[in-house]
């Protein structure tokens, strides 16, 4: 569990990410986002404008699922998964 400092500003109620004491910065959703980014990007690069609307379509699907999980930590060796794929 991370403590954040100036979450102590924030009301008793509050529901953000630093309140609940997860780095945003190491949640799934962000893990999901970077992923949705990269795609993206490649799909814009390198696929036909209807390909590109096939996998657009995909992602918006993809982000509606991120918004589940903005109060979920990636575990520790999430990285070493990563590494492993590649």
């Amino acid at each position: 569990m991370t403590i954040f400092e100036h979450t102590k500003e924030h009301k008793l109620d509050c529901q953000c990410s630093f309140c609940s004491d997860v780095d945003p910065t190491k949640s799934i959703s962000r893990e999901l986002e970077k992923y949705v980014e990269e795609l993206t990007i490649f799909s814009v690069e390198n696929l036909t404008y209807n390909q590109h609307n096939h996998i657009h379509k995909i992602i918006d699907k993809i982000l509606l699922l991120r918004r589940y999980f903005p109060q979920k930590e990636l575990p520790s060796n999430h990285q070493r998964l990563i590494d492993s794929l590649n």
